[in-house]
């Protein structure tokens, strides 16, 4: 029975693992590094990609900053 995967591979995996491991904050970058084999720079840079919600953080934590502190100057 085919169940439409094959476009995975092992790089698929890899990149799956190092996103999902870099979403939990008590996990440090080089434990990630070393579960993939790799450099830090290589799992940080090409391997970890960053979710949609953790984008969507970033600019509402942004936002956030900027009405502080336009509220502040009033």
């Amino acid at each position: 029975m085919k169940i439409g995967l094959e476009w995975v591979n092992y790089q698929i995996f890899r990149r799956t693992c190092a996103t999902l491991l870099n979403t939990f904050p008590t996990v440090d970058g080089s434990i990630v590094a070393s579960q993939l084999g790799h450099g830090l720079d290589v799992s940080q840079n090409v391997y970890k990609k960053i979710g949609l919600q953790r984008q969507r953080d970033a600019v509402n934590t942004l936002d956030q900053a900027i009405n502080k502190k336009k509220t502040e100057k009033k």
